[in-house]
């Protein structure tokens, strides 16, 4: 199991306008933990009985190379996509119970997306064209509760445990593209950690909407919404629109259509509520979230694949209209 890694690159690149096409490439390390169980019997000349479990961590060195696109989004910000391709040398690994030893090799193939702030007076010179195009939005929760200590005249495994508190971390990162007149594509993914109090039970209208029935102790990754959103305007006052998550800077009418097809929450769309509608920003309890007038048809993190058609009707102009 890797622990730890890094790499110390360069790189040379090509620019294109605003956009910089680059190769890069240089050392790569790594922190290794080799763990074996004896599973059954005694292995020759060893002294490993059934249940013992050894351990050994390494270091080893290795090589990256790989390429990229990064192109400015607002004075100062950029952002990136590469690809790394990385590979390790073979490292023996003894373990002295079992008095065998393991060869292991190692290859990783990446993909990140990543944010770059560059210091200086370049903001002035910044006239890109680029955020018309790319919308780029971070956020992350860091959560913790604890429940003290209650009297507790009988105990289930469904129940809430006294003196005891749990955390939950998620970083999101919020990427739109404009594809055409009126059509986004947005993608979401997610790094997550951590579990509810109780491991997410023993409270009807939970305290904290960061916390899922599903849990782990290490980060884990994930996209929850990845979707393609298409606006067709009607009729109507023009409306102003302010950027933000998932929400592109301009204009709309208010007599519009909007379809949004693929990876996406019920509530994003319907059943929604302005005051208690995301956890990381308002209310943290579920009951609390949105109308809450039903336990989503989702995955387990009320997250599903479909498509939905909304239409917005300005009711002062149906009012004009009769008149």
């Amino acid at each position: 199991m890797v622990e730890y890694f890094g790499t110390v690159r360069g790189r040379v690149g090509y620019s294109v306008g605003n956009w910089l096409i680059y190769g890069t490439g240089g050392f790569a390390w790594t922190y290794d933990q080799f763990t074996r169980s004896q599973i059954a019997g005694t292995p020759l000349g060893g002294t490993a009985v059934p249940g013992t479990g050894e351990s050994s961590l390494h270091w080893r060195a290795g090589g990256t190379v790989g390429a990229g696109v990064e192109v400015p989004f607002a004075p100062n910000w950029t952002a990136k996509l590469e690809y790394l391709f990385t590979h390790f040398g073979t490292i023996g690994v003894k373990f002295p119970a079992a008095a065998q030893r393991f060869d292991s090799s190692l290859s990783m193939n990446e993909v990140r997306l990543g944010l770059n702030y560059g210091f200086g007076n370049s903001a002035a010179q910044w006239n890109s064209p680029i955020a018309d195009y790319v919308s780029i939005h971070g956020q992350s929760t860091y959560v913790n509760q604890y429940a003290p200590a209650f009297r507790v005249p009988y105990r289930g495994p469904n129940s809430l445990v006294p003196k005891s508190g749990r955390e939950t971390w998620e970083a999101t990162l919020y990427t739109g593209l404009r594809l055409w007149q009126g059509g986004e594509l947005w993608i979401n993914p997610e790094i997550n950690q951590g579990f509810g109090l109780s491991t997410t039970l023993g409270v009807a209208g939970f305290p904290s909407g960061e916390a899922y029935k599903v849990g782990s102790n290490y980060p884990y990754t994930r996209v929850p919404r990845m979707f393609i959103r298409q606006t067709i305007g009607l009729s109507g006052e023009t409306e102003e629109v302010e950027p933000g998550i998932n929400q592109f800077e301009g204009s709309r009418l208010s007599n519009r259509l909007v379809v949004t097809f693929g990876k996406f929450a019920v509530t994003d769309i319907f059943d929604t509520n302005r005051y208690a509608h995301d956890p990381r920003n308002d209310f943290l309890n579920w009951a609390l979230i949105d109308t809450a007038t039903f336990d989503y048809a989702a995955d387990s993190w009320a997250y599903t694949y479909g498509t939905a058609v909304e239409w917005y009707q300005d009711p002062l102009d149906l009012t004009r209209r009769r008149l």
